[in-house]
């Protein structure tokens, strides 16, 4: 039985997780690969980026299920399904005015920690995995990545969205547009180890 506690440290964590994304996005310095790919989609078809979201990443869920048989996919559906409505909400009502430069950074500092923070709630509760974890599992599985960590196996699969985006960008607007990558690399070095801080910060205070 689902503890409610937990549900709520989820849901609570999900939220946290959406805030951090469309913050991101609103500074456009640079986001997750994933994010990144989403976003581009979102700009090119009008579609709303929890939509888009939550199409790209209901694929690797499947792909997931049939790859694997997990019977408890369906909670990761409902956590997407929420987090795509929760980044439709944000992204819609976080309008004001950054055109100062301090202004994207500090919205930067904001939304890595509020993304960490919120993988890490979602992570202690062990109710479902996300569809990127989902994905790096998938990837991490193949014959030429098996002999990789799980970590370095999410490396790769960011190197390999980051490489989309920009093909993506090529396609949709004809140029790479390198502003919107500023921050993308260092977000891809600093992620896990935030996380990890974090994790620890739990567990220190738990």
């Amino acid at each position: 039985m689902i503890n409610a506690k937990k549900v709520a440290i989820y849901i609570f964590g999900l939220l946290l997780v959406a805030l951090g994304i469309s913050l991101h996005f609103h500074h456009g310095l640079g986001s997750n690969p994933i994010d990144y790919v989403m976003n581009v989609v979102s700009k090119k078809t009008g579609i709303t980026v929890g939509f888009v979201n939550f199409i790209i990443c209901m694929v690797i869920l499947i792909v997931y299920f049939i790859r694997y048989k997990n019977k408890d996919i369906y909670i990761s559906v409902i956590a997407l399904f929420v987090l795509s409505l929760f980044i439709n909400f944000f992204v819609s009502i976080i309008k004001y005015d950054n055109s100062l430069f301090i202004i994207k950074v500090i919205e930067f500092l904001i939304a890595i920690n509020l993304s960490a923070i919120g993988v890490v709630l979602i992570l202690k509760t062990k109710l479902s995995m996300s569809a990127l974890e989902c994905l790096v599992t998938l990837i991490n599985n193949l014959k030429p990545f098996k002999k990789y960590s799980f970590g370095i196996a999410r490396i790769i699969v960011d190197i390999i969205l980051t490489i989309t985006t920009i093909i993506l960008q090529l396609i949709f607007f004809n140029k790479i547009i390198i502003s919107s990558f500023s921050l993308t690399f260092v977000l891809i070095c600093i992620n896990g180890p935030m996380i990890n801080l974090y994790l620890k910060i739990l567990k220190n205070n738990a």
